[in-house]
């Protein structure tokens, strides 16, 4: 990602509001395709929460990279 990209993606996640991503992303879905395996104790509302906290991180990983004129480089292996 260059830095353009980064502020281009920070400024998008300041802007999501856990109500909206709470609208944009069903829980049930991402249980039903596997991203989340279904515990005996699952708390969806406690799911719900390290996700908004995620992204709270992933907007603040951003914010600095662009702070210091930085981009990313994505590996996936």
């Amino acid at each position: 990602m260059t830095l353009e990209q980064v502020l281009e993606a920070y400024m998008a996640l300041e802007q999501l509001t856990p109500e909206e991503l709470k609208e944009r992303y069903s829980l049930d879905q991402m249980i039903a395709e596997g991203v989340y395996p279904v515990m005996e104790d699952w708390d969806a509302e406690e799911t719900f929460q390290e996700i908004v906290q995620t992204v709270d991180d992933i907007q603040v990983l951003f914010q600095a990279t662009a702070a210091s004129g930085n981009g990313f480089i994505f590996y996936v292996f």
